[in-house]
This record gives C-alpha cells, structure tokens and sequence, in this order.
C-alpha cells in the first residue's frame, strides 16, 4: 500500500508508532481530494447493509467463497479513505455473495482510537458493527485530539439504524469486548500486520490467511486485488 497506510510496529503485545517517510500526518480525513463517500445517514444506512447478513465483526454470507479482513485504527485517515469504498464493496462483491467482510479493529494511535473500537466491538455484540464504522469514519476527527467523548459516541451510536445506544455504550466497558480487541492485536501479530489498513483472505470456512495487495484504497483498488483472488476461487 506505499504511502497510503498508517505503519506501526508490534512487538510484545505493545503497538508502537514509527515515523515513515511519504506519510503526511493528517488532521482527521484521507489525503485525496474530493467529496468523499462515507455514509453517515441513517436511511443510507439501512438501504446499503439491507438484507445482508450481519454477525459480529462479519458482514456477508458466512457461506460467501472468500472472506477478507481488513485490520484498521479508527483514527487511521488511510483506513478512513477506504471506508469511502466500503459501500461500493457492499454492493459489488458483498452483496453478490462473492466475499464477506470482516473488521478486526487495533487501537495504536492513542486513547481515542480504544474508545472507538470499543464502540465498535460493542457494536458487533449486536450485529451493528459495519454501520457504525461508516458513521464513525465519516465524522473522524484530528487524531489524539480527544474528540472520541461520551457524546460523540452516543450521537455516533444514535445514527446506526437498529442499534440499542444505551446497551452498546454499557458493553464498550465490558470484559467481553476487551477480549475482542486483545483477540484483535494478536491476530494481527501472528499474521505481522504492519501498517493499516491491512488487508487479508481465507477460503471460507478456513484460517488460511495470505495477504491482500491492496495498492489504492479506493474500489479500483481493492477490485484489482479481489478479482484474480476469486477467480482463482471459482476455478
């Protein structure tokens, strides 16, 4: 992904930031011009995620040939450029059931990106999880700013269609999501993620994951990756 990925080192469980050299430190938001594609309307919501089968940090049909997941830090710009593509791969390959869609959320940059995964991960607890990262990543602020507050949790929590708000941000304190996210950070060092968002896939069914080379983060990019991936999974 060259410069268009947030680098970082696992080592021991800690998650420490390096300085690389081509990556511009943003202050909320990807490093490409233009209107953007993050939905953060709840009835676009609900049309986008309609009918397609959530269940935790997955969305798509379990039974779909290929999963993918994307490894991200809420406060990540890059991971907030790809989640502009997300509705597309909704659409085109989730939708279609060709892939599923999992998140597997780290929390490197500091204390607002923990809040924010541990909404996630509460989210997944209701099978919410993929909306609320649309909403999340559409209203991403400057990073390590403290904009991560109880309110602007709720008002996130408030604008993904069929979520409990109230349950959500009692789960986001509880054992239950920790472990998510300490299952999280592991995976992420057995499979040596180093930069987010990481990208990687499995037949169905199985935990045989190879990296993804995801080169742009936009739905060319992610279609130029994905394509010979399933088609060498339909033949």
């Amino acid at each position: 992904m060259t410069n268009r990925a947030r680098s970082f080192l696992i080592a021991g469980g800690l998650v420490v930031l390096l300085v690389v050299i081509g990556i511009v430190a943003s202050q909320g938001g990807s490093d490409d011009d233009g209107d953007g594609g993050n939905l953060d309307d709840t009835a676009e919501l609900e049309a986008l995620f309609d009918s397609i089968p959530q269940s935790g940090m997955v969305v798509g049909d379990p039974e779909a040939p290929v999963r993918v997941v994307e490894f991200g830090d809420l406060q990540c710009p890059f991971c907030a450029q790809f989640a502009e593509a997300v509705p597309d791969v909704i659409e085109r390959y989730v939708r279609t059931g060709q892939i599923s869609l999992e998140f597997a959320p780290l929390a490197f940059i500091g204390p607002d990106s923990e809040a924010l995964a541990r909404l996630v991960g509460a989210a997944s607890l209701q099978d919410r999880a993929w909306p609320l990262l649309e909403v999340l990543y559409a209203r991403q602020g400057a990073e390590n700013s403290g904009y991560a507050t109880e309110d602007f949790l709720r008002e996130a929590a408030e604008a993904v269609p069929g979520l409990d708000v109230e349950r959500a941000l009692a789960d986001a304190d509880s054992q239950e999501v920790a472990d998510l996210l300490a299952e999280a950070q592991e995976r992420a060092q057995d499979l040596q993620v180093e930069s987010t968002p990481s990208f990687f896939w499995s037949p169905a069914g199985r935990d045989r994951f190879q990296r993804l080379d995801v080169q742009s983060l936009d739905i060319g990019g992610f279609a130029n990756a994905i394509e010979p991936v399933l088609s060498r999974s339909a033949g």
